[in-house]
């Protein structure tokens, strides 16, 4: 986190107030907010839309490629305690049937 000195100095101020941090990343930001949640092991993250996978831009018609990284990557947030994943829209989502729904944990 020492490379984004800013976004620590606002994320420990969540974390010191008791607040979450709500995030809404594309697959590619995903590893990085592993490491925010390491850097702030009190703090919970909710990563909104289950980290999108991105199929525009430089990714257009490599959606293979993509659906297979971004599996990895969301079970890699499993790793933290104090991460939440939310599918509330998934925009991709006739894409998901190519992917193995991993065994999800109920939470209130």
């Amino acid at each position: 986190m020492d490379v984004y000195p800013t976004i620590s100095l606002a994320v420990a101020h969540l974390a010191a107030r008791g607040h979450s941090l709500d995030v809404w990343v594309a697959h590619l930001q995903l590893d990085e907010v592993a490491e925010i949640a390491s850097a702030f092991p009190g703090l919970t993250i909710v990563v909104d839309h289950f980290g999108r996978p991105t199929l525009v831009g430089p990714f257009n018609g490599r959606a293979g490629e993509v659906l297979d990284d971004w599996p990895c990557a969301i079970e890699r947030q499993g790793a933290d305690e104090n991460i939440f994943l939310k599918l509330a829209h998934c925009p991709c989502a006739g894409l998901i049937v190519r992917i193995q729904i991993f065994p999800l944990v109920p939470t209130i």
